[in-house]
């Protein structure tokens, strides 16, 4: 698909540094493979908006999106984090959530 890449000077821009050490290049690496794995995440469709709705009343309690997640696992624990703030009980794998794309 492309290329991910930085070059010396802006690398040394981005972290503030003349040298660039083992540690400043391991670092440099890991930002660019976490920037091609969102990148696979959105091109795999793996990009979701979550909606807590009280179905009682009919009425969302709160909604985020561009939520990137390799799998159901990594929602769940999104949608924990939200319930949590609304002291709303918390969903398991048995629960029923219902998932669909941005």
């Amino acid at each position: 698909m492309g290329y991910a890449y930085i070059t010396k000077t802006e690398l040394k821009t981005e972290y503030n540094v003349k040298k660039i050490t083992k540690k400043i290049r391991e670092k440099a690496l890991k930002a660019l493979d976490d920037e091609i794995e969102i990148m696979n995440m959105y091109l795999s469709n793996k990009v979701y908006f979550i909606t807590i709705k009280n179905l009682n009343k009919n009425e969302v309690v709160d909604c985020i999106d561009n939520i990137y997640a390799k799998n159901t696992s990594a929602l769940i624990d999104v949608v924990n984090y939200m319930l949590k703030e609304y002291n709303l009980p918390l969903v398991t794998d048995n629960d029923f959530i219902e998932l669909t794309s941005a």
